[in-house]
């Protein structure tokens, strides 16, 4: 179905095709397909006021559950996926550079970069986790609105988006502002759920496709329009890719159970825990078991990316 709708923030067109009204917790919502150049949006978003005061109180409250419950276990349920972010940023990084991280949360990504770079700053609106990552892991962290932060301007040699973007209205209009903050040639490193997700269009899960749309993401990407973004936002695009994140064992849960995982570190295993498996397994055995699944899941992230899909996508651009 076609329809008119608010407009495009790519395009200006007001024309878009409803992809779902269902969003994860049961919420309703309208997301939509422009049809003039393809940009996905939450249609009718918030205003940037609303979204400011729902990051500082409300966001953790809805999405961190289980094992994400209290800030310590959050920071360690995310730690996994930093090696992942630093190796596809080392080729640009130097010992001396500064590293600016949007939406940084408890810390783990900046905890992670500390090693590799000369100064890491923070920023993430809920001041519990700000807090918890400059007490726990002495990692700075202010706690303003980016576009009204007090952090120093043309500074940072690396601004980190990681699951960021997606959660504001006009991407182009924020990688615009947040240029400020960026030296001349500076980077900016960006993550983001992949709309050409496998478990939303290569499958047909309904529960997926459920969970995948969600309220407090405004926007979804794929490649082309992620590059779109960018350019609008006059940055030279280093590399954009897509890749499957996730393992074979998180989509095979999906397909059969119909459900999440407890945690990020559980999606992101590639065999069964050893807590499954019969102590009467030799050690040899054992290695056999999990070597044939590293395989499984090697070729399976493959096939996926080969084939145009995957969960995430991963980008740098340069400010020029």
């Amino acid at each position: 179905m076609v329809e008119i709708t608010d407009t495009c923030i790519l395009c200006h067109s007001s024309k878009a095709r409803v992809l779902t009204t269902k969003l994860r917790h049961n919420k309703s919502g309208k997301v939509v397909r422009c049809e003039e150049c393809d940009f996905v949006r939450l249609s009718n978003p918030p205003s940037s006021s609303q979204l400011n005061e729902y990051y500082q109180s409300q966001y953790a409250t809805e999405y961190y559950h289980d094992v994400k419950s209290d800030l310590d276990s959050l920071f360690h349920s995310f730690l996994p996926v930093q090696s992942q972010r630093i190796e596809k940023i080392k080729p640009y990084i130097q010992s001396a550079h500064k590293v600016l991280e949007i939406g940084s949360g408890t810390g783990y990504f900046l905890c992670s970069i500390k090693p590799y770079v000369g100064e890491v700053q923070g920023q993430e609106l809920n001041k519990a986790e700000a807090n918890y990552a400059f007490k726990e892991h002495h990692i700075a962290t202010d706690t303003a609105a980016i576009e009204s932060s007090g952090l120093p301007q043309q500074y940072y040699d690396h601004i980190c988006l990681f699951q960021v973007l997606e959660h504001v209205v006009d991407p182009s209009l924020f990688l615009l502002e947040i240029k400020k903050f960026l030296k001349p040639g500076g980077k900016v490193h960006i993550e983001v759920p992949n709309l050409l997700d496998p478990l939303v269009w290569f499958y047909e899960i309904e529960e997926y496709r459920d969970f995948y749309y969600q309220a407090p993401h405004l926007t979804y990407f794929s490649p082309v329009t992620l590059e779109r973004v960018c350019k609008m936002a006059k940055y030279e695009i280093n590399s954009i890719t897509a890749f499957q994140q996730t393992g074979l064992l998180n989509n095979l849960n999906w397909l059969f159970l119909k459900k999440p995982q407890a945690s990020r570190w559980e999606c992101l295993q590639v065999s069964p825990s050893d807590k499954n498996l019969s102590k009467e397994i030799s050690e040899h055995v054992k290695k056999s078991f999990y070597d044939m699944f590293l395989k499984f899941n090697q070729q399976y992230q493959t096939f996926m990316e080969t084939h145009g899909f995957g969960d995430m996508i991963f980008a740098t651009i340069s400010n020029y």
